[in-house]
Formats: C-alpha cells, structure tokens, sequence
C-alpha cells in the first residue's frame, strides 16, 4: 500500500523538518508577510485603508479590509495574521529538531494554507471582491504550508505519527474557532462617525477654471462610449436595460414628493457649509423634520448600499426624514483627491454630471434616473445614461444645461467637500447626520442606520 509521505532514506538523528535552505524560504515568506500584515494593521486602525496603494475610494481592497469579515473577536484579521507569521518565524529558526517546535511548524504552515482558502471562498464567493493586499497574504501561507509539507514527507514514519495528527487536531480546533467567531462572534464596526468644528472651512471652487474646463470639454460622452449600427453607420440611441426609449420603465418611489421645491437651508459647521433643498437633488419631502445630506458615487457598491437602506427609512418614515443627495465622483480624471493612478470608478465622473444634469433640466425627473443608475451598476455606460436621460427630459433640455456652469460648480463643491471630509476618513459615502457629525462608510444593518441618523422624538 503506498504511503501518503514515504520514508526517506536518512537517519532518526540527523532529520529535521526543515533543512537550511527551506528553513530560509520559510523565514523569507515570514518576513515578507509580516511586514504586509503590519502595514495593513497600521492602515486599518489609523482609518486609512481607503489609502492603500492599489486601492481607491471604494476599491476591492478597501471593501474587504473594512466590511464584515475583516476581524475576528473585534481584532483585524491582518492582526491574527501578523501573529501567525510571528509564530512560524520563531519557531523555524529551530530548523524543527524538537518535537514541539515540528509541531507548531506544521500546525502554523496546515492553519496559514486553510485559512487562506476559507478567506479566498469569502471573497469571491459572499463578498464577490478581491483584495490584492490579501491574495498576496493568502499566497504566501499557501507557498509556506507547501515548503514545511514537502519536509514533512522527507520524515521517518514513526516522526510523522507523533507530528501530523496533533498538528491537525489543532488546525481543525482553530479553523472551527475562526469560523465560528466570524458568523456568530462579534462584528467588526463597518463605518466611523467624525466631528466637525465650526472651524472646518471649505474651499469654494474655482469658478474661472470651471469655466475654462466647461469650455474646452465636450460635454457628451467620448465616441469610444457609444455604440453604433455598423450597417447604418450611424450612432443609435442606447438605452437602460429593461426599458424603452420611448418610455422608461422604472417606476417612481413611493416617497418622492412631487408638489413643489421650495429652498430650505441647511446649514453645517457653523455655516461654512449651505445647501439649498431646492437648488440641489433630494429625496423626500422637503419640510421633513430632519434632513441628511449623503455624498456618493454612482459606481460605489457600498453607496448603493446606503441607498437601499435610506429609501427603507424615506419610506417609513416619510414626514420625519428628507435626503439631500450630492454625487461626488471617485474617479481621478475630476477628482483630484484620488490618488495618482488610481484606475476604479470607471464613468464616475460622467455618471455624476449627467445626473446633477437631469436635475437642473427637470427635478421631477431626477429620482427616476437616481435609480437606474444604482439598479443597474456596472452595466451603465456614459451613452446608455445619457440615452435614458434624453428620454426623462428631452434632447434640448439636457444640452441646453450643458452651457449651464451650476453643474460642474456644484460637482466642483462636493469634490472639495470630500476632499476636507477624507482627513479624517477616506470612506465612502459620507452621510453628513447632523450639524457637526458625519458618517464615513455603512452600519451593519438598518437598525444601527436607524439609530444614528434619526433622534428619538
């Protein structure tokens, strides 16, 4: 019968687990990994891991690093993960000549490799995002259980008895621990509340260069955006999935007041910050007792969260709650806080000035093409949007608000206001809750949402 690791041909005496070469590869990935999981520590406790490099305002990484399954027992997982690496750093420089230090080796190498796919299945499988930052820490487990499993199979029989199954037992315990405590066990907080100061100031924006970009930038799509009839050889009216262009089909929610659009001031950080309800987009009636104003991106997954969630409240409590809603882009082409490079958000910008457009041209209109656009994320080119738009208010209303410098202002104004908001947390959205606070990213559910961003009465 042939055995799962064959006996080498070598003495009880002189085997160890690792031989000096392996020895230095498992050190050298224990390093490496250590100083990753380190750095992401620091990033995750100092509220910057929308800051890392690879990652955007609501890249993959960000997302994963901050959502439901990146602690274990409230202790972020690149924490435990440092630990491990420690562990295995330590005990490799043994070379695995004592029994205790084979089995920790061999218990840290089966642990790193199972966990790796017990994290990999989350992402792709339950959160359908990928981390760089994590793959790399995934593989690097894998690459060092592989080494310390090919020395295990050089080991004489009887040493491999008295390793393996306590080593397994352990792993079996400790994944069922990690498991366990990520479904049932506490849960990460997934947003952070700042305060403001009446001496938080906002850069007003810079109307002459507005201009001169407004000037010298087309305002439709780029021509690589659109799709054409090769027949016909001409550009053909694109339109949203599931509708028409001669009549959208999405249908209006339930609590858009329709009657008028009045002004109501809101005023913030001790009035360094004003929006008008009836100069901006909002959802809701407008004499509701209490007002938010959320900042988002229309290809941010987690902005479409928040979405979600504040339509259950607008919808339950209609005359309590009203949402001023302000597009801010995350894309580096109009938002120069992004950071160099950055690729993700793809039409972020175009999707936030065609949707201020519809406003501008016909308010009524506006939250119809909210919606699309959330509903249908990632399937929604610049020429698809602006295909439905031109079906809500005209061809000529939208181009004639092309001329209109409201627009590329009012973006101009969320951008600066981001760009404030981020010193403290980069997170995306940002939901500003009262005179003062805000929130940076989501709650778990909505009654958390709930609790913050509506007092008792």
């Amino acid at each position: 019968m042939t055995e799962l690791f064959p006996s080498a041909n070598r003495s009880d005496m002189t085997w160890t687990l690792l031989d000096s070469k392996h020895r230095i590869a498992v050190q050298a990935i224990s390093v490496t990994a250590m100083l990753m999981a380190g750095y992401l520590v620091f990033m995750k406790w100092t509220g910057q891991i929308t800051n890392l490099i690879g990652c955007g305002g609501d890249a993959d990484c960000a997302n994963v690093l901050g959502g439901r399954w990146s602690s274990w027992l409230l202790i972020p997982i690149s924490g435990w993960c440092l630990v491990a690496y420690l562990v295995l750093f330590t005990t490799s420089t043994t070379a695995g000549r004592q029994r205790w230090s084979q089995c920790a080796i061999v218990f840290m190498g089966l642990l790193l490799a199972t966990a790796a796919i017990w994290f990999m299945f989350l992402q792709i499988a339950v959160e359908q995002q990928l981390c760089p930052w994590c793959i790399v820490l995934h593989a690097l487990g894998i690459s060092a259980a592989g080494i310390i499993i090919h020395g295990l199979s050089k080991a004489p029989l009887h040493h491999r008895d008295r390793i393996l199954p306590p080593a397994f037992a352990m792993t079996v315990l400790a994944m069922f621990a990690l498991v366990t405590g990520q479904i049932w066990g506490p849960l990460p907080k997934t947003y952070q509340i700042s305060e403001g100061s009446e001496a938080t100031t906002f850069e007003s924006p810079d109307t002459e260069a507005i201009s001169t970009a407004a000037e010298t930038q087309p305002c439709n799509p780029p021509e690589d955006f659109k799709q054409t009839d090769p027949k016909a050889g001409v550009v053909e009216p694109t339109t949203l999935p599931n509708s028409s262009a001669d009549e959208p089909s999405l249908e209006l929610p339930a609590h858009l007041d329709e009657t008028s659009f009045t002004p109501r001031v809101l005023r913030y950080f001790g009035g360094e910050l004003e929006y008008e309800v009836g100069d901006v987009p909002f959802l809701g009636k407008k004499d509701a007792e209490v007002f938010l104003v959320k900042y988002f991106d229309y290809t941010c997954h987690t902005c479409r969260d928040l979405h979600g969630a504040l339509d259950q409240l607008l919808e339950k409590y209609p005359d309590r709650l009203g949402v001023v809603v302000i597009p801010c882009p995350l894309n580096r082409s109009c938002n120069s806080y992004m950071r160099p490079g950055a690729k993700d958000h793809q039409y972020a910008c175009e999707l936030a000035t065609l949707g201020l457009k519809v406003w501008r041209a016909d308010p009524e209109k506006f939250v119809e093409f909210h919606e699309a656009m959330f509903k249908h994320q990632g399937k929604v080119t610049p020429a698809k949007a602006e295909a439905f738009a031109e079906t809500l208010v005209g061809k000529d209303k939208l181009n004639n608000v092309s001329l209109d410098l409201w627009v590329p202002e009012t973006l101009q104004k969320a951008i600066n206001v981001y760009g404030v908001l981020s010193r403290s947390n980069g997170r995306m959205p940002k939901l500003l809750i009262s005179e003062k606070r805000v929130m940076h990213g989501l709650p778990q559910n909505l009654a958390e949402l709930e609790g913050l961003v509506l007092p008792l009465p």
